[in-house]
C-alpha cells in the first residue's frame, strides 16, 4: 500500500526513525502497521518524536553509560544546536532571538524559518526576558483565539502578558514597556466580549 505521508513502520531501527524526522524536517513522524489480507486501512500505533527516541536511548544506556561515551560528555564540547561556548563567540550559526516589541507574526515566522522549537525573547542588553515556543501556538488555538488577534498588530511581550495571566502558575517574566502601556495590556486582557482578542 502507498503511503503518501511520511512515516515509519514498526520494525524500522531507532537511528532509521530519526534520520525520518531529520531528513523531512518534522516534528513527528507516523509509526503504521501496514494493512494485512482482510484489513483494508493501515493502523497508527505510535508518533515518534527525536525526544521520545532520545528518552528511549537515555533508559536503555542508564546503568552502562559507558557503552555510550558521548552521553557522558559535557554539553559544551557537543557542536548543538546554536550553542555558544563563551558570551560573543559565534559558533557559525545564527542564534534566533527576537525582542519582545516585535510583531507576533515575525515570531512565528522565525520559528518557521530557523526551524527551531523555541525562540529567547530578549531585552536591549541581550539578556533573557522569556521564550517563546511552538507550545505557546498551541495554547492560542485554544476558543479558536486566532481568528481574534490581528498577528501583525500584537506584540510578544502582550502574548507571553497573556499567557501569565490565564496560567494557573506563572514561570514568565512580565515586561511592561512603560507603566501606561502596561495598564493598557491588563485593560485589553480584561475587557469583556473584546472582538480583537
Amino acid at each position: 500500500m502507498l503511503f503518501l505521508i511520511r512515516h515509519a513502520e514498526p520494525y524500522d531501527s531507532l537511528k532509521d526513525v530519526a534520520l525520518k524526522i531529520l531528513q523531512n524536517k518534522v516534528a513527528t513522524v507516523p509509526i503504521i502497521h501496514s494493512p494485512s489480507h482482510g484489513e483494508s486501512f493501515p493502523h497508527l500505533l505510535y508518533l515518534a518524536s527525536l525526544s521520545e527516541i532520545m528518552k528511549c536511548i537515555c533508559r536503555h544506556f542508564r546503568h552502562s553509560s559507558v557503552s555510550l561515551p558521548i552521553l557522558q560528555q559535557a554539553i559544551c564540547t557537543i557542536p548543538l544546536g546554536t550553542w555558544i561556548q563563551r558570551t560573543g563567540e559565534s559558533n557559525g550559526r545564527h542564534l534566533a532571538m527576537l525582542r519582545p516589541n516585535e510583531s507576533l507574526s515575525s515570531c512565528l515566522a522565525l520559528l518557521v524559518q530557523a526551524q527551531v522549537s523555541s525562540i529567547p525573547i530578549i531585552d536591549d542588553h541581550d539578556c533573557l526576558l522569556d521564550a517563546y515556543s511552538r507550545s505557546d501556538i498551541t495554547s492560542l488555538a485554544k476558543d479558536n483565539a486566532y481568528a481574534r488577534i490581528h498577528l501583525d498588530d500584537m506584540r510578544i511581550y502582550q502574548i507571553l502578558f497573556l499567557f501569565a495571566l490565564s496560567s494557573k502558575f506563572c514561570f514568565h517574566s512580565i515586561l511592561f514597556i512603560d507603566t501606561s502601556m502596561g495598564y493598557d495590556i491588563i485593560k485589553f486582557c480584561y475587557a469583556p466580549n473584546n472582538p480583537t482578542l
